[in-house]
């Protein structure tokens, strides 16, 4: 439930998705890897109120013409369905931004009350981290349009298994004359493991992801959407190179 106090302020209480409205990136969405979704630095680490279930929250925003302020509290870990914050914790979260059309500038800080257990077995009371995220509009003339990303995440080195995050990358809507309903789009993502985590587990330092990926519209309701995905050291395995993903969505749009 949803409640506008005026003009500029909403308050929301109930089942909530945290990535709907927090660290995210509207360039990124064009890509299937869940990485330019909600950074892997948050994801990785904590629990966290996103698909494919959403826990309880509170969540205050404050928005004007470009500026806005996001803060909210969510349950500590969604998938028991019950808020324990003693036991569970919660996830506080908080987002400024500056908004002009595609052009949106962001950073965000937040804390998981609960215990954290780090790699190492040394038990933390708590677990923390920032980001930030900038949408930037280049180019737009005749149906073409450019544009490109960047995902700046951190979370402490000495309880987490990834200790930063960095992603960016471009999206060209209507790449080919006479296909303007289409997007192309080359992204890269990397998550930096944590020291700790890689002299625990013999990780490698990092692991890299490369997406290809066009959005085609076929017709006014349906998309195919093909993506390609090179993956460097999948989960920090030294013995794993490489892995290539293929994948393909089919989007209908309902009237």
């Amino acid at each position: 439930y949803e409640q506008k106090l005026g003009d500029m302020v909403a308050v929301l209480v109930g089942l909530h998705d945290l990535n709907s409205e927090f660290d995210v990136t509207e360039y990124g969405g064009l890509f299937l890897n869940s990485s330019f979704g909600i950074g892997p630095e948050i994801s990785g680490n904590v629990p966290v109120s996103i698909f494919p279930r959403a826990g309880g929250a509170v969540r205050v925003a404050i928005q004007g013409e470009h500026l806005g302020l996001r803060v909210a509290a969510y349950d500590g870990d969604p998938a028991t369905r019950a808020i324990r914050a003693g036991q569970e914790g919660l996830m506080w979260i908080g987002e400024a931004s500056w908004t002009d059309g595609a052009r949106a500038y962001k950073i965000g800080a937040w804390r998981h009350t609960a215990n954290k257990t780090g790699p190492d077995g040394r038990v933390f009371g708590s677990d923390s981290g920032a980001y930030a995220v900038v949408d930037q509009p280049l180019y737009e003339k005749d149906g073409t349009a450019l544009g490109v990303f960047l995902q700046l995440g951190a979370a402490r080195s000495d309880r987490n298994d990834i200790a930063n995050y960095v992603g960016f990358g471009f999206n060209l809507a209507g790449p080919l004359p006479g296909r303007g309903d289409d997007v192309f789009g080359v992204a890269v993502a990397r998550a930096g493991f944590s020291s700790v985590a890689r002299r625990v587990n013999g990780w490698t330092r990092d692991e890299t992801v490369i997406e290809v990926t066009y959005d085609m519209a076929l017709t006014g309701w349906l998309h195919l959407h093909p993506s390609f995905q090179y993956i460097r050291h999948p989960g920090g395995d030294p013995a794993l190179a490489a892995a290539r993903v293929g994948v393909l969505r089919v989007e209908l749009d309902l009237p």
